[in-house]
């Protein structure tokens, strides 16, 4: 089940979404009182609805400027209390989705070890999503089925209800010694056992400066004994009792894992700088999406080589980028200390085909785009740098 069907059904709005007026309300209250978030792609209208938050993109790839009056393009994510440090797997995400009304799906490592599926919110105000990048996201497992256990019973004793057998075919369930375990599509398999809860609910603007209340659900804290994740559920994700919910119960469900990334320095979105803007450059060139870098190129750019300069417009496709940045091999983010201690970011990479390596540096005017890309060889490079946090072997 896609992460937004999830989500409606975990916090209790399944049979308000069939009212086509509610619909209309709560879409209209994003894109009418929510807050614009810049992003890589273009933006995001953001809006919270009590602890859970809706977005919905205002430009994407393949169409022009503006807010899509769209349902489709909604996305969702229901606030949690753990955050996550997580490392970014391979592959690199494919973001040349029809009208990306498809969410990105990463594959992440988190603090336990674990190699699991992750739907992030709001993906676009970060960088891009390389090999080995750590992530700072606030997570929650969002369930489309919640099975309590019976005292003195385990999970095995229940049988397949929870649709293990039906979706992962010749695949034993879970057993207790197996508690986290990926799913087909990008879900997750969680057994585990309550150890806090807490009784949330949603709401939307009425118009006249209050809050009218939409539906409650319980904030739950499940360990797995290979993590402690917090989980939406209502009555309708429920399989044999919502009122069975309890501190201490055991119970298994299946989920999609989210994850907000909107933290710490980008709790207002993608930020304006040079080490950010190497970060996305590289993404562009390792990952072939060109288009990733619409935001923050200038209308005209210049490239500056060993031997030559040319003038480039962005009009005519960024993918001009390809015609004088081949493609490569390695990719390393470094820090450069010039004379006096000035710092600039720069990329360090290895031209297939070739032996030599490269420094790209790039120059951001007043209006915050590139303007100009510069390329000179490794070894003419005079001064010192130092690898970033992460870089692709």
């Amino acid at each position: 089940m896609p992460l937004i069907d999830s989500l409606w059904k975990s916090i209790g709005w399944e049979s308000i979404l069939d009212d086509p007026y509610m619909k209309a309300g709560i879409l209209s209250s994003v894109l009418n009182q929510g807050e614009l978030f810049p992003a890589f792609s273009g933006a995001y209208m953001k809006a919270s609805f009590g602890s859970v938050m809706f977005s919905i993109p205002v430009r994407w790839e393949g169409a022009s400027e503006g807010i899509p009056a769209d349902w489709s393009f909604f996305t969702g994510h229901c606030s949690g209390r753990n955050l996550q440090r997580l490392i970014v797997c391979s592959p690199v995400p494919e973001r040349k989705r029809m009208g990306k009304k498809e969410n990105t799906c990463l594959m992440i490592k988190d603090e336990w070890g674990n190699r699991l599926p992750l739907y992030p919110f709001m993906e676009d105000i970060l960088p891009g999503f390389m090999p080995g990048q750590p992530l700072l996201m606030q997570v929650t497992a969002v369930p489309s089925i919640v099975e309590a256990v019976p005292l003195g019973m385990n999970a095995d004793d229940l049988g397949d209800g929870i649709g293990y057998a039906e979706e992962m075919p010749g695949q034993d369930h879970p057993s207790r010694a197996e508690s986290f375990i990926p799913g087909p599509e990008g879900a997750v398999y969680i057994q585990g056992k309550i150890t806090a809860m807490e009784e949330r609910s949603t709401a939307i603007p009425d118009g006249a400066g209050g809050l009218s209340p939409l539906s409650t659900y319980m904030l739950v804290t499940v360990d797995t004994g290979q993590g402690i994740w917090n989980m939406p559920v209502s009555s309708s994700v429920m399989r044999n009792g919502f009122t069975r919910l309890r501190k201490g119960l055991k119970i298994r469900a299946r989920a999609v894992l989210s994850g907000n990334p909107c933290l710490g320095q980008y709790q207002n979105g993608m930020i304006f700088n040079e080490q950010e803007y190497i970060n996305a450059l590289r993404y562009a060139l390792y990952s072939g999406h060109m288009d990733f870098l619409s935001v923050i190129m200038n209308p005209s750019w210049k490239f500056c080589g060993a031997s030559n300069s040319r003038e480039f417009s962005y009009f005519k496709g960024t993918d001009a980028v390809h015609q004088v940045i081949p493609p490569c091999g390695v990719i390393d983010v470094v820090k450069c200390v010039f004379p006096g201690d000035a710092i600039r970011w720069a990329l360090r990479m290895k031209i297939k085909g070739r032996s030599e390596k490269n420094l790209v540096f790039i120059h951001i005017n007043g209006q915050q785009k590139i303007s100009r890309i510069r390329v000179i060889s490794e070894n003419a490079w005079p001064w010192e740098y130092e690898d970033n946090i992460y870089h692709e072997e």
